[in-house]
C-alpha cells in the first residue's frame, strides 16, 4: 500500500463517541492502535485491536477483514469507499520474511452439487510473479487472529477464511453446470478457471480441478464418470502433463477422452490464446470429433515429442 493510504486512515481511526485522547495509541515506528469500527465501538472487543501503521498496514488482530474494516472506517467519517477488492496487496509472513503477494486478479468459488459453495481459489499477481490461494467459508461467529500471529488465517470481508478448510471436498469447478448439461454434451478439461470461463462463454460445458498443473485428484474422475471428455492442454511441458495425467485418471472411468492439441499456438500458450486469436465455438467441436479416442496405454504424446510441433491446422483445413 502507499503512504498515501496510511495518511488517509491516520485521521479516520477516531471515533465521534469515545475520548479523542483515548481512541489512538501511538506505538514506535509510526504504528497506531486504535478501536476497531466493526465492533459497535467495544460491544464486541473492549480493547484496541485495529492496528494502523506505515506504509498502510491496517489490520484487526480481532478477525475482521481489511475491507470490511476499510469500509467501516470511510463510512463512519463520511468517505466514499473508493478502493476496490484488488486495489490493496496481500501479504504473507511478517519480518524479514514478509512477501509481496500483489493483488488480487481473479477469484473463483466452487460449489457442491446443489451449487453451496465449498472453497475459492484467488490469483494474486505481484513482484515475483503469479501465486494462488485459496478460501472457504467462515462458520457463523468464527473468529481468528492474534497479535502474536498475524499471518494466522483470518474471516476476511466475505466471510472466507483463509486456507482450503478442513474435511472441505474438492470438486470441479462449475460441478453444478456440468452435472445438468446433457450427458451426450462433450466436456472440455482445462486447466485454470480462466479458460473454464472463456469455453462457458461461447455456449461450451468446461470444467477445471482447484490446484492446477499436477493435481488431479480422485474426486474430479468421479465427476465425470460416464461422460464424453475433451482434454485441452495448455501448450508446455507442466500443461501436456497435466492434461496427460487427467486422462489417465479418466481412463476406464469416462465414457471416452480425446485430446486436442490448438493449432497454432505459441509456447505457453492456451485455448484463451487460441480464442482471442479466431478460434470458434464450430472449429473447436470440430477437432473434438475428429480427434481420436484415447485408449490404453494412456500415454498420449509418444515420449520426447515436443508439444509446439504437434499443430491441428491441416485438420482444420481438411
Amino acid at each position: 500500500m502507499s503512504g498515501d493510504l496510511y495518511s488517509e486512515l491516520l485521521p479516520l481511526l477516531h471515533s465521534p463517541s469515545r475520548d479523542p485522547i483515548r481512541e489512538r495509541v501511538p506505538a514506535p515506528g509510526g504504528r497506531v492502535w486504535s478501536f476497531c469500527p466493526r465492533h459497535a465501538d467495544g460491544a464486541k472487543h473492549g480493547k484496541r485491536s485495529l492496528s494502523l501503521r506505515p506504509p498502510g498496514e491496517l489490520k484487526c488482530f480481532a478477525g475482521c477483514g481489511f475491507r470490511d474494516v476499510l469500509h467501516a472506517l470511510r463510512e463512519r467519517a463520511g468517505v466514499h469507499p473508493a478502493r476496490t477488492l484488488g486495489s490493496a496487496p496481500y501479504h504473507n509472513g511478517n519480518g524479514a520474511k514478509r512477501r509481496d503477494l500483489g493483488r488480487v486478479t481473479g477469484r473463483w468459488i466452487y460449489a457442491d452439487a446443489d451449487g453451496q459453495a465449498l472453497f475459492a481459489v484467488m490469483r494474486l499477481d505481484g513482484p515475483d510473479g503469479k501465486t494462488f490461494l485459496q478460501q472457504h467459508p467462515a462458520g457463523r461467529g468464527e473468529c481468528c487472529g492474534a497479535e502474536d500471529d498475524p499471518c494466522k488465517p483470518v474471516r476476511d470481508a466475505l466471510g472466507w477464511r483463509w486456507g482450503h478448510g478442513r474435511g472441505v471436498s474438492y470438486v470441479l469447478y462449475r460441478l453444478a453446470e456440468l452435472l445438468a448439461a446433457e450427458p451426450s454434451e462433450p466436456v472440455f478439461v482445462v486447466e485454470g478457471e480462466r479458460k473454464v470461463d472463456a469455453l462457458r462463454a461461447i455456449g461450451l460445458v468446461a470444467t477445471c480441478g482447484a490446484e492446477g498443473a499436477g493435481k488431479w485428484r480422485h474426486s474430479c474422475t468421479e465427476s465425470l464418470r460416464g461422460r464424453r471428455v475433451v482434454i485441452l492442454p495448455d501448450n508446455d511441458r507442466p500443461g501436456v502433463a497435466h492434461a496427460e495425467q487427467a486422462g489417465r485418471e479418466l481412463l476406464g472411468a469416462a465414457a471416452e477422452v480425446r485430446y486436442v492439441v490448438l493449432p497454432g499456438l505459441r509456447h505457453k500458450q492456451d485455448v484463451v490464446n487460441w480464442l482471442a486469436a479466431g478460434g470458434t465455438r464450430e472449429q473447436l467441436l470440430a477437432l473434438a470429433a475428429l480427434a481420436p479416442v484415447v485408449r490404453p496405454p494412456s500415454q498420449m504424446f509418444p515420449k520426447g515429442v515436443d508439444c509446439r510441433v504437434l499443430d491441428a491446422t491441416k485438420v482444420l483445413a481438411s
